[in-house]
């Protein structure tokens, strides 16, 4: 992964169906909960959301996901952790993380309106998600468009995408079909929320990217920054989300693939 020429990152896909679904304004809440924090006993029940297809994610075959509004996406369970906390670790929750971090959208202007057809971003501080396709494939798209931080914060906003796209014609078992995944960056400003030590959207427990199937065991997890660091994955930093690709010759773009239930040629990232 290199820097590339200084420019605009234009990664973001706009495709039918990533806005059919629209998740409530607020803070560590997901699919399902309404605006309401995923661990409020108060809070109504997740609902997890059929992917359209069943993605065999390290030997388990995976046909339901929860949109999470802290930066990832979950199986099993809806995820309301703001702060992360490293994807290596055993226990942790199966997830694909475009950008773990507190996610706030409370300060949100204008609902988007759930649309199965619109090719325009939504308004700013929204986050949506549906089925979509791909390049002749079925996918699975989530947006977090122009989004602050806790507690309530807009004056830095990150807009990233996670694009999970169905490919049985690369392989398919009973425990579902190979699949790729991209994590695509337009903009990314800050990387914590104030209750995760961030001052200003920045410092701190900082944002990580990557995905974990849970157990621990090596070749089914990577993150970025491993070890843990701060700014380099800003805007600010030359070699930060949006001025670099992986696998893609997409500014801003990152491309996993997954074939028989293992995520190959494991990057560094």
């Amino acid at each position: 992964m290199a820097p590339r020429a200084a420019e605009a990152a234009d990664a973001i896909q706009y495709l039918p169906g990533c806005e059919t679904n629209v998740l409530e304004a607020g803070d560590d809440n997901a699919s399902g909960t309404g605006g309401v924090n995923v661990y409020d006993p108060g809070a109504p029940p997740a609902v997890a959301q059929p992917i359209g297809f069943t993605l065999n994610f390290f030997g388990a075959g995976e046909s339901q996901l929860y949109v999470n509004n802290n930066g990832n996406i979950s199986f099993g369970s809806a995820q309301g952790a703001y702060t992360p906390d490293g994807l290596s670790s055993p226990g942790h929750p199966a997830i694909i993380a475009p950008f773990w971090a507190d996610v706030d959208t409370r300060s949100q202007t204008l609902a988007a309106t759930p649309s199965p057809t619109s090719t325009t971003p939504p308004p700013d501080e929204n986050v949506t998600y549906g089925p979509t396709t791909f390049d002749g494939h079925l996918a699975y798209c989530v947006l977090w468009h122009n989004v602050g931080y806790f507690n309530q914060e807009t004056d830095k906003l990150n807009d990233f995408q996670l694009l999970i796209v169905d490919r049985p014609d690369q392989g398919t078992s009973a425990n579902g079909d190979d699949f790729d995944f991209f994590f695509n960056y337009n903009q990314v400003q800050w990387e914590t929320g104030d209750y995760s030590g961030g001052t200003d959207g920045l410092g701190g427990s900082c944002a990580e990217i990557g995905y974990t199937n849970g157990s621990g065991d090596s070749g089914t997890w990577a993150q970025d920054p491993n070890p843990e660091a701060c700014s380099v994955l800003l805007d600010s930093d030359p070699a930060g989300l949006t001025s670099t690709s992986l696998n893609t010759s997409i500014l801003g773009s990152r491309l996993f693939q997954a074939r028989s239930g293992t995520v190959v040629a494991l990057p560094t990232l």
